[in-house]
């Protein structure tokens, strides 16, 4: 039986292109159908847009899923077997508790400066603040703090 992208998004939650893809094959659709059917895809929907994983794959989740656990855990799941340097960002922070004084950010992400074809580390540090992964806060002793934000209820 074939199912629609947002029933296999619902039983297997948020993943990539690619993987999407290939549980579409796997349901009876061929491999052109599939990705017509995940480049056209809407509704509900969403796709993660602050930051791509290699050759611009997409990483695709339903509305209902952002900011879960499982939406965290997939994307750096899918980010740190891609091999990205904002899986590496994320869990270079893990030993500091998730939290650094802004000006040791280039240190810990190891993301230079100007180097190029590299991914500059004030770049890396605006898409990281832009995808939710980051945010900035400003404490009375170290100044400005980058602190990772995954899987906190936004403060109202």
């Amino acid at each position: 039986m074939k199912k629609t992208i947002e029933e296999v998004l619902h039983r297997y939650g948020p993943m990539t292109s690619s993987a999407l893809r290939e549980k579409l094959i796997a349901t009876g659709i061929t491999e052109v159908n599939a990705r017509q059917r995940i480049s056209r895809a809407g509704g509900d929907v969403q796709r993660f847009t602050h930051f791509y994983l290699p050759k611009k794959e997409a990483f695709l989740y339903l509305t209902k899923d952002y900011n879960s656990r499982q939406y965290w855990n997939a994307l750096l799941e899918s980010h740190a077997n891609a091999r990205t340097v904002y899986a590496h960002t994320y869990f270079a922070l893990r030993p500091y508790q998730g939290a650094i004084p802004a000006y040791l950010f280039s240190k810990v992400s190891g993301s230079p400066d100007k180097l190029k074809g590299q991914i500059a580390s004030s770049r890396l540090e605006t898409q990281l603040i832009k995808g939710s992964v980051l945010r900035k806060e400003t404490d009375v002793v170290l100044g400005e703090c980058l602190v990772t934000y995954i899987n906190e209820s936004p403060r109202v």
